[in-house]
């Protein structure tokens, strides 16, 4: 197994959890993912074109809607490791503040 710097994260170890932010819609048995397109409502105001959907949404097949009902929902956007008890947290880009 190859050991990773001091400072950098293995994203394999890491637990994704769902965000608050991202909304879960139904077409029958597939799950559409609907998140915000910009991070903030000025950028969405000033920089969204007239008739543009303000959400980007992604249709889930089959196999994608299964694994999206196995992740845990929570709150935060963010990967907890396993072990940390939620104290080291990947954020990602275009995450809501915590």
């Amino acid at each position: 197994m190859m050991e990773i710097p001091e400072g950098k994260v293995s994203l394999l170890d890491a637990v994704p959890v769902r965000c608050g932010h991202i909304t879960t819609e139904w077409e029958g048995e597939c799950a559409v993912l609907a998140y915000p397109r910009f991070k903030y409502e000025w950028m969405r105001r000033f920089l969204l074109p007239k008739g543009m959907s303000p959400d980007i949404h992604v249709r889930l097949e089959e196999h994608g809607t299964a694994v999206w009902n196995l992740i845990v929902p929570c709150a935060k956007s963010s990967l907890y490791l396993p072990g940390t008890l939620g104290r080291k947290r990947i954020i990602f880009p275009g995450s809501p503040p915590t």
